[in-house]
Parts: structure tokens; C-alpha cells; sequence
């Protein structure tokens, strides 16, 4: 099986190096071509003019509930057309306990199709973390580094939280996009995307708030689905904020709306006050938020 989606050369708006060219044009393999044809149609279709280089990458696409059959065939071709991660790659959990399957109830069907999927991301040189969450698991980039990663809540963390550059990216782009080390630079790539839209004041809380990370997740909840796909700002929060309490926030403003970048003014690096956090663009009157 082939894929080829509308190209089968080098032919794009987008301004690739000579490197990127020949991946296109399937000199590195029929994996790594399909994988690029891919990631150069997402940045065609988002508007981006070029690819970034990428550090590291982080697969949601790693249940086989989540991509089904369809998505294993495509991981597997990859994997069997020679395609390999080009950068440290960690990756989601998968859709059965790998040890305990048996016991757990899972059939034999089901859990041969778990295998199967897990072992084509084993042969490109996934790391094997099986987490949502990995940058509790080694995987932390710098500030201000440019990262490829999936998966709601850690796109969110590894902005916001730790400061490096990613957008949300789709699951199988985000296979494609380890695969060639390259993203498209498009959204909260760009420098101009990243500051605050809206401003979250909190007013009236008592010391009694805000002493474990329930409460960071009820406010997160709450400021993401009020921010829909904006950057939101909320000042008035203890900074003796931990990481999971920031985790906990991060996960549920990724769930209440579609967050992936937030600035918790005092907490969040770079973010010492409401200006910086807004950066170039103008500062919205600020909505309260009450205990109530």
C-alpha cells in the first residue's frame, strides 16, 4: 500500500529547505515521504510559509480506540516503509494494560490489536512512556523551544507552564511531524499568537482557597470554557502554586475549552505581571471571578 495524497514532488507554497525537499521527494524513504507530504499539506492548509525544526515530540495517537483500524494501518506503514523518529519522542497510553490484559478481561482480538499498533511506534524509536503526561516523565524542554507535541493538557503545560512552543497538534500529524523533526509555523508557533486575550481577576478568596489542586482544576475548568480557543490571563492566584497544582488547572482548561496556552500572572515563566503577559497586544478590562 501507498499513500499519496494530491502530490508525488516537491511542488508547495511552502519555502523548504533543500533538506526538506528531499524528503518530499521520498529520497529518505516511502515512510518519510508520506509522513511529509502530510505535515507540508497541514502547514498548506493553516497558511504557514515554512517548517520549524523541533527538539522533541510527544504521540497522542497511541490507543487503538483512538485511532482505530484505519490509524494502525497508517502507523504501521510508516513503521514498515522504514520511517524512524527523528527527535526524542514520547507517547500516550495505549488501549490495554501491556501486563495484566488477561486478567483484566481484555480479549485476545483486542488486545493483538493494542500489540500491534504499540509495536509499529516501538520499531520507529518511540519511547515507550505510555503517559499523557510527559513532562513528569523526563520529557522537559526549554524555554522558548520549539516542540511537536499532542494531547490537550500537555500542549497546554509545555507552553504555558514550561514555556516552550507548540501547537495542538492532530493525532497521525503528530506521528508525521516526529517522524521529519518538523512542524509547520502556524498558531502558537507564532510569537504573535502567544500573549493574553482575555484578563480573569480573582477577587474575594480567603486563604482557605487555593491549598490543594482541586481548586486549581475547578478554576481552570471555569476560565476554559469562558476562553473557547483564546489565551486567557488570570491574575490573584498564591504564587507558591506547585506543578501539579499548575498541571491540574492546564488539564481542565484544555477540558472545559480548547486552551493551549495561558499565562497565571506570578506563576507561569515570563509572566511576572499583567503586561508581559499580554505582550503587544492591548489589555481587556478584566472579568471577575468570585468564590461564588
Amino acid at each position: 500500500m501507498i499513500y499519496y495524497l494530491y502530490r508525488k514532488d516537491e511542488d508547495t507554497a511552502l519555502k523548504l529547505t533543500e533538506f526538506e525537499k528531499s524528503m518530499l521527494k521520498g529520497e529518505m524513504g516511502e515512510g518519510v515521504r508520506a509522513a511529509m507530504e502530510i505535515v507540508v499539506q497541514l502547514g498548506e492548509l493553516y497558511g504557514a510559509e515554512r517548517l520549524l525544526p523541533i527538539s522533541c515530540a510527544h504521540i497522542d495517537a497511541a490507543a487503538y480506540t483512538t485511532v482505530w483500524e484505519a490509524g494502525s494501518d497508517f502507523v504501521e506503514f510508516l513503521a514498515d516503509h522504514g520511517a524512524r523518529v527523528a527527535v526524542p519522542t514520547t507517547i500516550n497510553p495505549v488501549s490495554r494494560d501491556i501486563r495484566n490484559w488477561k486478567a483484566l478481561g481484555v480479549s485476545e482480538a483486542f488486545a493483538e490489536k493494542s500489540r500491534r499498533l504499540e509495536d509499529a511506534y516501538l520499531r520507529m524509536g518511540v519511547i515507550p512512556t505510555w503517559t499523557c503526561a510527559p513532562y513528569q516523565d523526563g520529557s522537559v524542554p526549554g524555554f522558548g523551544e520549539t516542540v511537536g507535541w499532542s494531547e490537550s493538557n500537555a500542549v497546554n503545560y509545555v507552553n504555558s507552564a514550561i514555556g516552550a512552543k507548540s501547537e495542538r497538534l492532530p493525532d497521525l500529524a503528530d506521528v508525521c511531524c516526529a517522524i521529519v523533526g518538523r512542524v509547520p509555523e502556524y498558531g502558537a508557533y507564532l510569537e504573535k499568537n502567544r500573549g493574553g486575550d482575555l484578563l480573569f481577576s480573582l477577587q474575594g478568596f480567603d486563604d482557605t482557597w487555593f491549598s490543594d489542586s482541586m481548586d486549581y482544576a475547578l478554576l481552570g475548568y471555569y476560565v476554559g470554557e469562558a476562553a473557547g480557543s483564546r489565551v486567557p490571563v488570570v491574575e490573584g492566584l498564591p504564587e507558591t502554586a506547585g506543578p501539579d497544582d499548575v498541571k491540574a488547572f492546564s488539564a481542565a482548561a484544555a477540558s472545559g475549552g480548547a486552551v493551549c496556552k495561558f499565562h497565571l500572572v506570578g506563576i507561569t515563566p515570563g509572566d511576572d505581571t499583567v503586561p508581559r503577559a499580554f505582550g503587544e497586544k492591548p489589555i481587556p478590562a478584566p472579568i471577575a471571578v468570585r468564590p461564588e
